[in-house]
């Protein structure tokens, strides 16, 4: 992955840190408490994750990730 490269496509870097949690297999109360912040808050950043990467479910962030160079399998 390029530095930098999550920009161009409009994800944040936190964003990302969310998302590889996501895919490793943690839930979102999982993620909030490694992160130090809000269920709520991981629930927003992924919501606008999801839109930006046009999908609907948890289960379709690995492919969509990988699709936009931003996970390799």
């Amino acid at each position: 992955m390029a530095s930098g490269f999550p920009r161009a496509v409009g994800i944040t870097a936190h964003q990302l840190r969310i998302a590889q949690l996501v895919v490793a297999g943690n839930t979102n109360d999982e993620i909030a408490a490694r992160l130090n912040v809000s269920r709520r808050t991981v629930e927003f950043h992924l919501t606008n994750l999801y839109r930006q990467l046009a999908i609907r479910r948890r289960s379709q962030l690995a492919l969509a990730l990988n699709r936009v160079g931003l996970l390799e399998w």
